[in-house]
């Protein structure tokens, strides 16, 4: 699969198809499988359902319907959240991933499977559990939210990037304006001790001077 893109994602149009924002913050962007995309897991289940009720195994019957409806509802819940401090990826297990550890985040296909590849600079590859794309779970908004994710990336990366000198012009300035404060306190107290000395030598050269008993 081409890793080409659209030029402009329309993110409005994007959170009405498979994107959620976080109502706290208009930062995050949440992407998991569509529900026409999660239909396949109550059509399998109300499949097995139906064989197993045949069977008069009314107990598989009910467990399997179940199990199939809990996976339906769990991937609507799993898949990955742009926030500002880093990507998360949630399914059976969670994990975080800060913007300054992604080199590249594209699409791949495999097994006839659309899906996202967010490579890290230690060369290790994360693959969100959505959004992805399949000839029974497509999704035709795919490329536009691989784009969002890219874009949002680089943005944040750019960011943390001025930020990151930001803090370094701050601290170069303010080891600067420290060191000529105690230059310019060193200064004061040299000509404060020459003083004192002049003074001192003054002094002495009057106490010579003054006439004896």
């Amino acid at each position: 699969m081409s890793d080409e893109t659209t030029d402009e994602p329309d993110r409005e149009g994007q959170e009405g198809n498979g994107a959620e924002r976080d109502e706290d913050s208009a930062e995050r962007i949440r992407y998991t499988l569509e529900p026409r995309q999660r239909l396949i897991f109550l059509g399998v289940g109300l499949l097995l359902f139906v064989v197993q009720l045949f069977n008069g195994n009314l107990g598989y019957a009910i467990a399997f319907l179940a199990a199939f409806v809990a996976l339906y509802f769990a991937w609507g819940q799993w898949g990955v959240e742009l926030r500002s401090d880093g990507l998360f990826l949630s399914g059976f297990q969670t994990q975080e991933v800060p913007w300054e550890r992604i080199r590249e985040i594209k699409s791949t296909r495999f097994l006839a499977t659309d899906r996202v590849i967010v490579e890290l600079t230690d060369d290790s590859l994360v693959r969100p559990r959505a959004p992805i794309s399949n000839p029974i779970q497509r999704d035709q908004g795919f490329e536009g939210k691989v784009e969002t994710i890219r874009e949002y990336c680089e943005a944040r990366q750019a960011e943390l990037e001025a930020e990151a000198e930001a803090e370094e012009k701050a601290k170069a300035e303010q080891e600067e304006q420290e060191k000529a404060e105690k230059e310019e306190k060193e200064k004061a107290e040299k000509e404060e001790a020459e003083g004192a000395e002049e003074e001192e030598a003054e002094a002495g050269e009057q106490e010579k001077g003054s006439p004896t008993g």
